[in-house]
């Protein structure tokens, strides 16, 4: 204990600028950041599966040549699909933030056999 002492730094020594660190002081900052990734993945489940393969590999940090080749996609496809798939989570979480519900557009749509509903005089 004495050798600990004596070898200690005094928290008041003049000029020597020592500072108390808060390791908690960011802690807003932090519940802050995991509220969003929690609103993220909630929306996220309402885009194509493209658009979510896309982001999670710009998130991954998956070059777009890496990907295209993966995933024979063309430059062009997979920078359409980026573009929405950002725009639509945007605007996705922008409505929950207004409290207005979206519907999905036709290009946000699954690709496939439009599925008629019945009329309700049939």
């Amino acid at each position: 204990m004495q050798a600990a002492l004596e070898s200690s730094l005094s928290l008041g020594a003049a000029g020597e600028g020592v500072e108390i660190v808060d390791l908690r002081a960011d802690l807003e900052k932090l519940v802050m950041l995991r509220h969003e990734l929690r609103r993220i993945g909630r929306h996220v489940q309402q885009l194509t599966p493209d658009q979510r393969l896309v982001l999670a590999c710009q998130l991954e940090s998956i070059s777009r040549g890496e990907f295209c080749s993966l995933y024979a996609w063309s430059p062009e496809k997979y920078r359409k699909v980026a573009q929405r798939a950002r725009a639509r989570l945007r605007a996705l979480m922008a409505a929950a933030e207004a409290g207005v519900p979206l519907t999905p557009q036709a290009s946000e749509s699954e690709a496939g056999p439009a599925h008629e509903q019945p009329s309700p005089h049939s």
